[in-house]
């Protein structure tokens, strides 16, 4: 039988894309043509492999192959092949001599973790995943479903396989299959700002997104039906999925004239990023200027109905309010921002629906230490006359007209790490100093593909992930440190802001470049790896790798972990908890795994030996 090669224009325009596609019998019996010429040494080594197993197992020839398949819609992440059986399939990745072993197993086992969550005719098979050096017959290391294999072994692992091969039918189903993969926040606001949709991905769909958007739109309809005021407090761990929901809830129930809704946010970077990226400066609203034009000022809103208020434990209190004001605009203003933000929606003629979406556990500014406690006070304040929905676990409204609790108020699931569900769960363990459970628990995030890595060298970290995501342009990977980690200046990491600001740290004028998902060529670019976020411009954002450079200004003493003694320049309450919280925004930013460098420094020693028992595997 002929080798046919597979027309592009025959495919489905979600489906995988092969340089070749047919059966075994195909590729072991016709001519090559139209493959790379490059891949000559793999091609005749599996050709020889497969020769050798079917002659021992003849349904071998009708299995079917891929060479050189593309994931969908992601230019340049591929893999060197796709072995087809009955109910598995194998994914083949030939060793470049001039990559990382380690770094070439955790990109395959990337590969298999998107194809099975993504894949849709993948998600029913087995699925494993095969580096093979060639030139070398010996096995040599396996790790889950990736193992770097010889050609010897390569043959033997093959004949383990499921027996039975598919039909044509099913072969052409399976490349032509929809691969819907998570987006990105960036690109998730995008789908929202061009076709007012939740992305329909069978991740979001499978969370309390969809029910809590519901529950949302109804207390709405209440709110403006009554001519009542309703706020709505919905709390969520980093990644799962908050900012996503607001935006959704805003521009597709609120882009009513009759309902118009306003999505604010604290977050200048976050702003900057969307506004950057989306090519529009009222998708999203800086909620301190908005409560100065309404509040302070009391322009009037005219026409809003739904103020939703992004990252809401982020407000101030009444303390840096009224410094900020003082400082900046000469005024007196003794309320915090969310009773500022109840009186400028009081003021509303009608119904009126304010929603603050809260994330656990990152409060890093000075001003932000008040929480939940300044909402419940702006209620306290306002008197009886709003209804107020909480999470099950947020019930200190008793000053409210009504009080309504649900559970889909509350979102536990990641969307951020993909299959790794419990990575929040990790970070919390660790942040606690109970680092033996929080070992346990990285055996399994690893388990699920999500990596965890450490070195005491910073071009070990650099280099890994430039191997690892040598052959994915449009995948994101950057540095990030603390605000506070000083210590690290001898070792290559800049991050001064106070007494002169670093040229290493990222600014708002190019935080959009520096988080684009586009494959630009720009030094400023977070795949540059020579610009640094902080906290305070990765809070709210996502990155597909992280890596994160430790400092001494949070470390392990052998029991526990302590703070540096740190200038602030306002007033704090709890200086070690917002190092604490620091730490967890930096630690929670990864999409794919993290990178920890913690310097060769006799200070660092212990915290390194922590992060190891904690979890993490040395590269």
């Amino acid at each position: 039988m002929d080798v046919k090669l597979v027309s592009m224009s025959n495919l489905n325009p979600q489906s995988g894309r092969a340089m070749w596609f047919g059966s075994v019998e195909s590729f072991l019996d016709g001519p090559l043509s139209g493959a790379d010429p490059g891949r000559e040494t793999f091609r005749l080594d599996l050709r020889n492999v497969l020769r050798g197993i079917s002659a021992d197992l003849p349904q071998a020839r009708r299995w079917w192959l891929a060479i050189d398949y593309e994931l969908p819609g992601e230019p340049g992440r591929r893999i060197d092949a796709c072995l087809l059986t009955k109910g598995a399939v194998v994914l083949i990745a030939a060793r470049r001599e001039d990559r990382q072993a380690q770094a070439e197993m955790e990109s395959c086992s990337a590969i298999i973790r998107d194809m099975q969550s993504y894949h849709f005719e993948s998600q029913t098979f087995k699925i494993q995943g095969v580096v093979l050096l060639t030139g070398r017959d010996d096995a040599v290391e396996a790790i889950g479903e990736v193992c770097v294999v010889g050609t010897d072994y390569l043959a033997e692992l093959l004949k383990t396989l499921p027996s039975g091969y598919p039909s044509p039918r099913d072969a052409e189903a399976w490349l032509n299959s929809p691969y819907e993969p998570l987006p990105n926040l960036i690109e998730s606001a995008a789908l929202v700002f061009r076709e007012r949709e939740l992305p329909q991905i069978p991740k979001v769909s499978r969370t309390q997104i969809p029910r809590t958007l519901e529950y949302l739109e109804a207390a709405a309809d209440e709110a403006l039906r009554k001519s009542e005021k309703h706020l709505v407090l919905i709390s969520g761990r980093p990644g799962s999925g908050k900012t996503l929901l607001g935006l959704q809830f805003v521009h597709g129930y609120g882009a009513r004239a009759d309902r118009r809704g306003v999505f604010l946010s604290g977050n200048g970077p976050l702003i900057r990023v969307l506004q950057t990226h989306l090519e529009s400066r009222v998708f999203v609203r800086d909620v301190h200027s908005f409560i100065y034009d309404h509040a302070i000022r009391k322009v009037p809103l005219k026409t809003a109905r739904i103020l939703v208020f992004d990252e809401a434990q982020r407000a101030w209190d009444r303390e840096k309010v009224r410094a900020h004001n003082r400082e900046h605009l000469n005024i007196d203003v003794d309320q915090s921002e969310p009773r500022l933000l109840l009186n400028a929606a009081g003021g509303i003629d009608g119904g009126v629906l304010v929603v603050g979406i809260i994330g656990e556990g990152q409060q890093i500014y000075s001003g932000e230490e008040g929480g939940i406690g300044l909402w419940e006070e702006a209620v306290r304040a306002h008197g009886r006359s709003w209804t107020v929905h909480v999470p099950p676990d947020l019930r200190d409204f008793r000053h409210a007209d009504s009080l309504r609790t649900d559970p889909c108020l509350k979102l536990l699931e990641s969307l951020r790490s993909h299959v790794a569900e419990q990575v929040h769960d990790w970070v919390d363990r660790l942040l606690e100093g109970r680092l033996e459970a929080a070992a346990a628990l990285a055996e399994r995030l690893i388990a699920q593909r999500f990596y965890l890595y450490i070195t005491r060298t910073l071009e070990t970290a650099k280099s890994f992930l430039a191997d690892r995501y040598a052959s994915e342009p449009l995948k994101t990977c950057g540095i990030l440190a603390s605000s506070h980690a000083r210590s690290l200046k001898p070792h290559g990491i800049d991050i001064e802001y106070l007494e002169y600001h670093s040229p290493q740290l990222i600014t708002l004028e190019d935080v959009g470049e520096w988080y684009s998902p586009d494959p630009l060529q720009s030094e400023r670019h977070c795949r540059a790896m020579n610009r640094i976020a902080t906290e305070f411009f990765c809070q709210g954002l996502e990155l597909d790798a992280a890596l994160l450079a430790w400092g001494a200004d949070l470390a392990w003493d052998g029991q526990a972990w302590r703070s540096a003694s740190l200038p602030f320049k306002h007033p704090v309450q709890d200086p070690h908890r917002l190092r604490i919280n620091s730490y967890r925004v930096l630690l929670t930013r990864a999409r794919d795994g993290l990178i920890v460098f913690c310097p060769e420094d006799p200070d660092m020693d212990r915290t390194c030996e922590g992060l190891l028992q904690a979890g993490f595997k040395k590269i």
